[in-house]
């Protein structure tokens, strides 16, 4: 399939380069790609997210929380000063 070549058997006629064999070119690309990108989500990307989802369950008093949420609790009060001053949020 990826070298182009169609072989009809019943014919007994090995084509090079026909109008089946291109189609089949681009969809083994598509699979290989794919393949490929799985393989680095499996291997890099997700061991990666747990090594930092670990890191956050470890001492989750010493992770700050996001940008956004900050942001909302300063604009609409939701944080007391005092603990707007030093940065921590109340918990939930």
């Amino acid at each position: 399939m990826v070298f182009q070549l169609t072989i009809k058997i019943l014919d007994r006629e090995i084509l090079v380069g026909a109008p089946s064999s291109q189609w089949w070119t681009q969809l083994s690309s598509s699979v290989a790609g794919g393949l490929t990108f799985a393989t680095i989500l499996t291997l890099v990307a997700t061991p990666a997210m747990l090594v930092m989802g670990g890191r956050f369950m470890r001492n989750p008093a010493a992770t700050k929380p996001s940008l956004t949420r900050r942001l909302l609790a300063r604009l609409w009060g939701l944080i007391p000063a005092r603990l707007r001053a030093r940065g921590v949020m109340p918990a939930e």
